[in-house]
């Protein structure tokens, strides 16, 4: 018997429908299984890092993150395919291992400089994510970076900055009667008053700046985060310069918004802005590492010192933790040298001591300090044993007890011509006697049952 005659015999023959709950038969439930994916041709690593850098972008990452995996893939390739490794299932844990070696013993063949620390943190993170990215794809079966070692992250150095002298010098180069001096003299303002970044500066266009407000707005910074800072009045004033005197002559290409050109009429990019300010800081003299960044240090410096809060100076930076931003809090030297001459001891010379921190005045160069200087530290050691001593022993009984009969109240005068004068009367039972030799006024000799060791400058009451 065929299906027809089953289809036949079946009492809701002919009712719409019924062709599909017979097809629905042995089907499972929620569709058809996936079918893997199978390539035709075996792809090489170098396509799959096209494939993976496709993906970063469907997700949503930032230029500069796409930019960053492709650099360091793009050396893995190259390291892969000199060491023949060209299908990603033949890496394994120990390949991966050798590669981070690799970085470690590489050397910039240009400047012969190694690698930072965190330079091949970097690198090795955009392995891990393209290895596990393989990995959830099925393109191999283990993720072989899964438990890759990393190097530890080196410890954050104190920023450089650029004094007052030195960025006044570099404001002063560029010509503001030239259009390219202009314009330069406006980002160097700009650059110092906000602490951007250079590729903050490149990605500004021409409507992020409010010129009746004097701010400027940042968008796409690091991170995707926008903030918008203030430029000051002296930022501002060259910048309204700028934007009616030199801007207009680069402004040639109507399809082009960024705020600041090039001579070609086009964005200047961050590469070229960090060779420019290096240059300007070779024609003043300053060997120091660093050209745009050495601004950003500076302005959060100089805003620090002059008693910003540290939540303002991390506003302007535009940091996501404040962890970040309190490495400035360390490089304000001066605010913690002046309240070390302040508050200790030592933090100063007063008119007492001379250059080698003595009592009195300076000894000719000839004297001999050592002697000299042992005999008076002796000599200060007993006047301080015997200071502490009478402090510690008390008081004199007989002592307290004449002085106030020789005192006279207040507003009295003393006793001249022929008055008479009277003698103090001894007390009755509190003159000294064999039964109390503590009142005897000529030893003045401590009890040796309060104090038993004044040489020691230790002193036990036996309490």
């Amino acid at each position: 018997m065929g299906e027809n005659s089953v289809y036949e015999s079946c009492p809701m023959a002919g009712v719409p429908g019924r062709s599909n709950l017979i097809g629905m038969r042995g089907r499972r439930k929620g569709g058809l299984l996936a079918r893997a994916y199978i390539p035709t041709e075996q792809p090489s690593l170098n396509k799959w890092t096209a494939v993976f850098l496709e993906h970063l972008a469907a997700r949503a990452y930032s230029q500069g993150s796409i930019d960053a995996h492709r650099w360091a893939l793009t050396q893995f390739v190259a390291w892969a395919e000199e060491n023949k490794l060209i299908d990603p299932s033949a890496f394994t844990r120990a390949t991966i291992e050798s590669f981070q070696i690799h970085l470690h013993h590489y050397r910039s063949p240009r400047t012969h400089v190694a690698l930072a620390v965190n330079t091949q943190l970097a690198r090795l993170g955009c392995i891990r994510r393209f290895f596990a990215w393989l990995c959830r794809t099925g393109a191999i079966p283990a993720n072989p970076a899964a438990d890759l070692d990393l190097p530890r992250k080196s410890a954050r150095l104190l920023p450089k900055a650029l004094e007052a002298p030195e960025i006044e010098r570099i404001l002063a180069l560029p010509n503001p009667a030239d259009p390219f001096g202009l314009r330069d003299r406006a980002m160097l303002e700009l650059f110092y008053a906000t602490g951007i970044r250079r590729t903050e500066m490149a990605n500004l266009d021409l409507g992020d700046y409010d010129a009746f407000r004097q701010v400027i707005m940042i968008r796409r910074g690091k991170g995707g985060k926008s903030r918008m800072l203030p430029v000051g009045e002296r930022a501002a004033a060259w910048m309204t310069r700028f934007l009616a005197e030199s801007r207009p002559l680069f402004d040639h290409l109507p399809q082009e918004t960024a705020l600041f050109l090039s001579g070609y009429g086009t964005r200047i990019s961050p590469g070229s802005l960090g060779n420019w300010i290096k240059g300007l800081m070779k024609r003043c003299g300053i060997e120091m590492r660093g050209s745009c960044h050495l601004f950003r240090h500076a302005c959060a410096t100089d805003m620090h010192r002059g008693g910003a809060d540290i939540r303002y100076v991390q506003e302007m930076l535009g940091h996501a933790r404040l962890e970040t931003t309190q490495i400035y809090t360390h490089v304000h030297i001066d605010a913690l040298r002046e309240v070390h001459a302040r508050c200790h001891p030592h933090g100063r010379l007063d008119d007492t001591h001379d250059l080698y921190g003595r009592h009195g005045q300076v000894q000719p160069s000839g004297e001999d300090l050592s002697s000299k200087g042992a005999e008076e530290s002796v000599d200060t050691f007993a006047e301080m044993v015997a200071l502490s001593s009478r402090s510690l022993i008390g008081h004199d009984p007989v002592a307290e007890a004449a002085a106030r009969r020789n005192e006279r109240p207040n507003g009295d005068d003393p006793p001249s011509g022929d008055l008479p004068q009277t003698q103090p009367q001894r007390p009755k039972g509190g003159g000294p006697s064999a039964s109390n030799p503590e009142m005897t006024p000529q030893t003045h000799a401590p009890n040796p049952r309060k104090i038993k060791d004044l040489g020691s400058g230790v002193t036990d009451y036996g309490y």
